[in-house]
């Protein structure tokens, strides 16, 4: 980021990338993007292809400190599937912030239980994606 506030000009601004999984769940990622001179909002993170834009919502009352911030997620529906799917994920994040974790950036070695947090998400989002439709 601070490269690109150098090329650009402008300002960080802090907030939340939120996606949906239609029927299925919301998700917010804690983000930054950079306001430029004119106001307008850029985002240089790359994405996957055919992401063009992302919804973001500015919080000024959040900072990056150096340590990972858990997405927040919430089921759209009451579906005992997206409760564990929901959980894997929290579970996910548990895991890769263990302890001094949470300091380290980069790659880092996979902790004990994380392929199998991992595994378990993969099927259930394959089971979801047949449920409901897949992500988009």
């Amino acid at each position: 980021m601070p490269e690109a506030l150098e090329a650009i000009g402008g300002e960080q601004v802090f907030g939340w990338a939120i996606w949906e999984w239609p029927r299925v769940m919301i998700e917010a990622e804690f983000h930054t993007v950079i306001r430029t001179p004119d106001g307008k909002l850029l985002d240089v993170t790359p994405r996957p292809v055919g992401l063009r834009k992302i919804a973001f919502i500015e919080d000024p009352n959040r900072r990056y400190e150096g340590r990972q911030i858990d997405n927040i997620r919430k089921p759209l529906r009451a579906d005992p599937l997206i409760e564990r799917f929901i959980g894997l994920g929290n579970r996910h994040f548990e895991l890769l912030n263990e302890g001094d974790l949470a300091d380290q950036h980069g790659v880092i070695e996979a902790p004990e239980g994380l392929t199998e947090v991992e595994d378990a998400m993969a099927e259930i989002g394959s089971a979801l994606a047949r449920k409901y439709g897949a992500p988009r």
